[in-house]
């Protein structure tokens, strides 16, 4: 299978895996595919209240999450790349879930955490790796591309609550609008 269209594929299979777990939760969920910018799933409640959440779907035990720069103020002192603080997410309480596909007979595994939560988490996860080399990419140290591994969103692992507080708080917000009304 062509890269691209295997990519395709694990994206759809972590889409589709993540609205079979919403619904195992009472409420039902939707994929787009990557037709709409900035989630890929929506969930809904009997209320009809509804939550978008980003997916990002690996084989493996890491993500790639782009350029660095995105998450967190970068600065060179020559070869060195030097960390600065965490830029603020444009939607913090955006619901990320981080999927690993489970190969033959394995589960597969699920990271709940806000759009805030990954940006401060990806930043930990920079600040650590760049420690270990000093600051210098090895091999490449233009490079400001960057990927965090499973271990540093295994305390987000099947924090589906995030979901639910999410529709309930849509809820009472949506009861507190009539009452004033």
């Amino acid at each position: 299978m062509r890269s691209g269209l295997a990519n395709k594929v694990v994206g759809q299979a972590g889409e589709f895996a993540v609205c079979a777990q919403l619904g195992k939760l009472g409420l039902i969920a939707t994929p787009f595919a990557g037709n709409v910018p900035g989630f890929d799933v929506l969930a809904v409640d009997e209320n009809l209240n509804c939550v978008p959440i980003q997916v990002k779907t690996s084989r493996g035990h890491s993500w790639i999450t782009g350029d660095l720069s995105k998450y967190v103020e970068v600065t060179r002192d020559g070869d060195k790349i030097v960390l600065g603080n965490l830029k603020e997410p444009l939607y913090p309480d955006l619901i990320r879930v981080y999927v690993t596909l489970g190969k033959e007979n394995q589960q597969d595994r699920f990271f709940v955490l806000t759009e805030l939560e990954f940006y401060e988490a990806a930043v930990e996860s920079f600040r650590f790796w760049f420690d270990k080399y000093n600051g210098i990419r090895p091999r490449n140290p233009d490079s400001l591309h960057s990927a965090i591994h499973i271990s540093i969103l295994e305390r987000f692992e099947n924090r589906w609550d995030l979901v639910s507080a999410k529709l309930n708080e849509l809820q009472a917000a949506r009861i507190s609008s009539h009452s004033e009304n």
